[in-house]
């Protein structure tokens, strides 16, 4: 089986410079993501991710200033980053079967949509309800990251995915970090813990190669 592809959280209020989280340099990450999503597309490949969901008030806000409030254009992800066919899956106990439909569960993953993207309100993937319910339909595959940002979410994302057993490859051209001494010490810790890291050209030739 081949890979699956996990973007983390590229949305306008981390990618834009005018974003109310902007991740400095981050806007020249997206002709990378470009790039990406033009062979995932064409190859039909599956990609999950995560995505800012948050209400005014979050437990975040106390460290950042607001951004993703759900509603809001920020909170959107990049046009380059959305497929046709994307489906958001919102942290509530009906999150599923509003996105796929009752018999997710059923569904083999290359007969979903291509594009499942996880709302949550923390730093985790994992805080959203279903990803830990949903992951095992993807058992046996390799997990390809990018996103923002490298110190907060991505890592979040990368520690999480091994923990769980998965062979993951950071795309270490498609991250940024919000502090770079941070994002080091992420990069090194998820090396420490198993990931390994590839560029974007190499995970171009992964999609092709699918």
């Amino acid at each position: 089986m081949g890979p699956f592809f996990v973007d983390i959280d590229t949305q306008y209020d981390f990618l834009d410079p005018s974003g109310a989280l902007y991740v400095p340099g981050a806007d020249k990450l997206i002709p990378v993501y470009e790039a990406l999503y033009e062979e995932i597309r064409e190859h039909g490949l599956l990609t999950i991710g995560s995505v800012d969901a948050h209400e005014s008030g979050d437990p975040e806000f106390r460290e950042f200033p607001p951004h993703c409030v759900k509603g809001e254009p920020g909170q959107l992800k990049h046009a380059v980053t959305l497929l046709e066919d994307c489906r958001f899956v919102e942290n509530s106990p009906d999150g599923m079967v509003s996105a796929l439909g009752l018999n997710w569960r059923e569904t083999p993953p290359d007969s979903l949509p291509r594009q499942i993207m996880f709302e949550k309100q923390g730093f985790s993937l994992f805080g959203n309800q279903h990803v830990e319910s949903f992951l095992p339909k993807l058992a046996g595959r390799d997990a390809v990251v990018f996103g923002v940002a490298t110190d907060y979410c991505v890592r979040a994302a990368v520690i999480g995915l091994l923990d769980r057993g998965f062979v993951t490859r950071l795309i270490t051209d498609a991250v940024k970090p919000v502090y770079e001494d941070k994002g080091l010490a992420a990069l090194e810790e998820m090396a420490a813990r198993g990931a390994s890291f590839i560029d974007s050209a190499q995970a171009l030739q992964i999609a092709r190669e699918r």
